[in-house]
This record gives structure tokens, C-alpha cells and sequence, in this order.
């Protein structure tokens, strides 16, 4: 794992490359294995970025063999494992950061949980604060790729 540490802004960059959608899936798997449990994870890019694709690789590598949905007209996805529940939520829809009291998302942080979050700046404000941020864009490096940056927040300091 790429460990490079920015004292500064007090984030831990760990990984920031061009990867193939095959490769973006490997890491992920990887990943979620690492991640400390429970956490947030805010998730950002644009439209077909490949934000669900990352969620269903961090499914894959916990074995989870069902259907991987993007949440985008439900909101949330609630994925119960053997010992843990992955929660996978997707603002793009809202309209307004305090709609999210209303849709009843705050019982995702009730119960430990990884909770990743599709559009995050939509409830910005609203939401707890993120252990971890994911960002996935069109890679100027390489055709068919995309840029992964995955930072760790150093939430207290």
C-alpha cells in the first residue's frame, strides 16, 4: 500500500494512480480489508466515475455474492455480512442537506457499519465526518482508466 503522509492537512494519501477498471476492482478488494471497522467513507466523482463499481469490488472482497445495486432511487443499500453490515447511501438526488433527517439516514450510524456515501457535499454539514474519502475521475494518463485518490482523515486532530 502507498503510504505517503501530509503533516499539514493532517490526510494520509494512500493510494493516487491511473487504474484499469480491473485494477480499480483489485485494490478495492484489498482495501476493504484494511479498513478499520467501523468508518465512513465519503465517495466522489462524477456521474459513471465508477463510485458503485468500487463499492461492489469492496463487497466482493468481504465474499459477498449477491447483487450489488446502486442506491441512487432507494438511497440506501444495507448489505449484512457475517460479522459486519456495509451501508452504501447515494445523495445525488438531494435536494437539500436536512432532507437526509427525513429519509431516515441517520440510523445507518446507530450500529457499526462501514457507510460509504455517494455525492457527500449534497448534505454537507449533515453528515458525520468522513475516516476516509475515495475519489474517482477520468484518467488523463490512460484510455479506459481512471484516477484513484483514497485518503485517510485524521478526524480529532
Amino acid at each position: 500500500m502507498i503510504a505517503v503522509s501530509n503533516l499539514n492537512s493532517f490526510i494520509d494519501v494512500q493510494y493516487d494512480l491511473a487504474v484499469s477498471e480491473v485494477q480499480l476492482g483489485q485494490i478495492a478488494a484489498q482495501w476493504i480489508m484494511q479498513l478499520p471497522y467501523p468508518s465512513t467513507v465519503f465517495l466522489q466523482g462524477a456521474l459513471g466515475a465508477g463510485k458503485t463499481t468500487f463499492v461492489r469490488a469492496c463487497l466482493r472482497g468481504l465474499g459477498f455474492e449477491g447483487r450489488v445495486k446502486s442506491p441512487t432511487y432507494a438511497w440506501l443499500e444495507s448489505y449484512d455480512l457475517d460479522e459486519h453490515a456495509l451501508h452504501h447511501i447515494d445523495l445525488y438526488r438531494l435536494q437539500h442537506p436536512q432532507q437526509i433527517e427525513t429519509i431516515g439516514l441517520r440510523d445507518c450510524w446507530q450500529t457499526p457499519a462501514w457507510v460509504f456515501i455517494e455525492w457527500p457535499e449534497k448534505a454537507q454539514g449533515c453528515l458525520p465526518a468522513a475516516n476516509f474519502t475515495v475519489e474517482l475521475k477520468a484518467s488523463d494518463e490512460l484510455v479506459n482508466a481512471r484516477h484513484l485518490l483514497i485518503c485517510q482523515h485524521k478526524i480529532g486532530r
